[in-house]
């Protein structure tokens, strides 16, 4: 008799139904892995919206989650691969964030050539000069999502790692004393020389503009030259900027090779900037 029953028993744990390993219960609910979460990534989408005046079209880059998210918005010309500027919103920022969300650089919307090749031929004193900033951004899939070539143009390593930097943390500072975001508008333009390859142009400046929510603007000017002398009687700068603001308020460069000018209609225009692009919007 016991032994009948020990092995009924042994019959029974054997027929048992199992858990499956991949499956969570909770308050007598089988949560099973084909009900999983949607994975997060990133993309970007060209649109049919033009901007600087016609010359260029909008690429939005942004997150994946289901739907698609813009958070950058990429003013490119496709025929010359150049990219004008690009604008996104910049909000408290997590500074304490260890996240790196470094990644690869995406060639997608160069066809004509590998940009690859156009920095190798000047990576002793040029860098990948990122237009919207990665450190802007707080999670690890926002930051990957700003390595594209699209995000970028030849920027001189004493700038970019010098005084560019320097701005960028200080308008990340002032962003997190706002109470609403400021909008963040990034761009290159001049021509300090073209290389062979397609005629693409290793840009002469670069210039941020910061819109906040009550209108008001600040806008800073980097000469993109590792050997530029720049002095506030620079001819760059006459020829540029009319208006040249000899103190940047609470950021504090005005001298150098980075300075500081007010937005008038020629600045935006020299820009490829219209009026919609500097008006505050809280979001697209």
């Amino acid at each position: 008799m016991f032994r009948f029953v020990s092995v009924l028993l042994i019959c029974l744990v054997l027929s048992a139904p199992s858990t499956p390993c991949n499956s969570k219960t909770t308050s007598g609910q089988n949560h099973n892995s084909s009900v999983s979460t949607i994975k997060e990534s990133y993309d970007a989408k060209a649109t049919n919206k033009s901007c600087n005046y016609g010359r260029g079209k909008i690429i939005d880059i942004g997150i994946t989650k289901g739907n698609f998210t813009p958070k950058i918005h990429v003013c490119f010309d496709n025929t010359t691969h150049r990219t004008f500027w690009t604008k996104h919103y910049l909000g408290r920022t997590n500074t304490s964030n260890s996240t790196d969300g470094r990644t690869s650089w995406s060639k997608d919307f160069f066809y004509k050539f590998n940009p690859d090749k156009i920095y190798k031929k000047v990576s002793n004193n040029s860098d990948r000069g990122h237009l919207s900033p990665r450190a802007d951004f707080n999670t690890d899939i926002e930051r990957k999502m700003t390595y594209y070539y699209i995000n970028a143009a030849p920027q001189a390593s004493n700038l970019n790692r010098g005084k560019w930097r320097w701005i960028e943390e200080e308008v990340r500072a002032r962003a997190n004393k706002e109470s609403s975001p400021v909008k963040v508008i990034t761009g290159s333009g001049g021509v300090l020389f073209a290389f062979n390859m397609y005629n693409y142009t290793y840009p002469e400046y670069f210039f941020k503009i910061v819109v906040f929510k009550n209108g008001q603007n600040e806008v800073f000017v980097g000469v993109n030259n590792a050997t530029a002398a720049v002095t506030t009687e620079s001819p760059f700068k006459q020829s540029l900027c009319k208006n040249v603001i000899p103190f940047c308020g609470c950021f504090g460069y005005s001298e150098g090779i980075v300075y500081c000018c007010k937005l008038d209609k020629d600045l935006m225009q020299r820009f490829g900037l219209e009026k919609d692009d500097v008006d505050y919007k809280e979001r697209w």
